[in-house]
């Protein structure tokens, strides 16, 4: 995959992507059966992560106060 500047973005296996995000491998995978989590790629039966996905993830759910409410 490539990144904005044109070269390739490195993919995060299922681990490396709980650990970025400080949950538990379980939780993505959880996750990805209910499509709540970031976008993934899937392979055949191999999953990876973009780092950009994962933060336009983070992005998209950034809150200002408790106040507010998610959909």
């Amino acid at each position: 995959m490539q990144n904005a500047n044109g070269s390739l973005e490195r993919l995060l296996n299922s681990e490396e992507a709980s650990q970025y995000l400080g949950l538990k491998k379980q939780t993505l995978e959880v996750w990805r059966i209910l499509g709540k989590g970031p976008r993934f790629i899937r392979a055949g039966r191999v999953v990876r992560y973009r780092a950009s996905d994962i933060q336009d993830w983070l992005d998209s759910n950034l809150i200002q106060s408790t106040g507010e409410v998610q959909t």
